[in-house]
């Protein structure tokens, strides 16, 4: 579980939940929905980290599609 702290702001819970959102987009395959979040925080690196799996999904998904039409 995220352990936000107790003082967390409206603005930090809303960031906090859109990232869940797009995680949850990642995980059913939407990859084409980019992740941005202009932050520079522990949050903000979330959301790179989020962003970097995403794009290497993507890279990953693309690959197998060459694979496919080249077999």
């Amino acid at each position: 579980p995220l352990d936000l702290p107790k003082a967390a702001t409206g603005s930090e819970v809303q960031v906090v939940f859109s990232l869940v959102l797009a995680a949850d987009a990642i995980s059913m395959g939407d990859l084409d929905q980019p992740v941005t979040v202009e932050r520079n925080d522990e949050i903000g690196d979330l959301a790179q980290a989020l962003e970097r799996m995403r794009l290497s999904l993507e890279a990953a998904m693309e690959r197998l599609r060459k694979r496919r039409r080249g077999a």
